[in-house]
């Protein structure tokens, strides 16, 4: 069975290509990325994933999804091989089957607008001071 799951964010969309045969596909990218820590600090490494949609999906995600969008992906590894220049080569991509939209990228235009939300409304506030024979424990 080949079969693949991923959860990432748009990283960037292509333009759609239409064929003589009527097909469309659109390919896009998706980054995930894997947390570890190292030297006692927590790293993200990310990884970006090439994929494929077709026909109605493609025009979906054409129309609907942007860069930025954490997405669900499901759909089968696929190695296309060509020749260019006399060499052999190789591309790696996720045939999609279904994708499914998690969350919408942060719109940047409302956040400069109201100014950083994370900065106004989660200031850092200080804990209240209580007397220590106040405390009943």
């Amino acid at each position: 069975m080949n079969k693949l799951i991923l959860v990432g964010r748009i990283s960037n969309v292509y333009e759609m290509k239409t064929f003589d045969s009527g097909a469309s596909a659109l390919n896009f990218g998706v980054c995930t990325s894997e947390s570890f820590k190292k030297d006692g600090q927590w790293t993200d490494v990310p990884t970006f994933h090439n994929v494929k949609a077709w026909n109605k999906t493609a025009e979906y995600i054409s129309n609907h999804i942007r860069k930025g969008d954490l997405v669900e992906v499901e759909g089968q590894i696929k190695i296309d091989e060509y020749e260019k220049d006399g060499e052999k080569k190789s591309f790696t991509y996720v045939n999609l089957n279904r994708i499914n939209r998690l969350m919408k990228a942060p719109d940047k235009k409302a956040q400069a607008e109201n100014g950083n939300l994370l900065e106004q409304d989660h200031k850092p506030q200080t804990a209240p001071e209580y007397a220590s024979d106040s405390i009943p424990f």
